[in-house]
């Protein structure tokens, strides 16, 4: 019976810190989606391709790299 008291305090102080919280949408959120997915796409800048061709011709030159690359990944 105490068990089942000291639940019941648990539960209702619960709720009183935690009030309920409104899941309604308040607007569409698809033409939103659509717009995203329709954005120009972010171009990767020329020094992230040198970066990347540094990486793999050092990974050329030392294969071993490649698993400390993925190590630390």
């Amino acid at each position: 019976m105490n068990a089942r008291r000291d639940h019941d305090e648990v539960r209702q102080a619960l709720r009183e810190a935690f009030p309920p919280v409104d899941t309604a949408l308040r607007r569409d959120l698809w033409p939103l989606m659509q717009r995203r997915f329709h954005a120009q796409r972010p171009r990767v800048a020329w020094y992230d391709w040198a970066l990347a061709g540094v990486v793999g011709g050092a990974i050329v030159v030392f294969p071993d790299l490649f698993l400390v690359l993925v190590y630390h990944l």
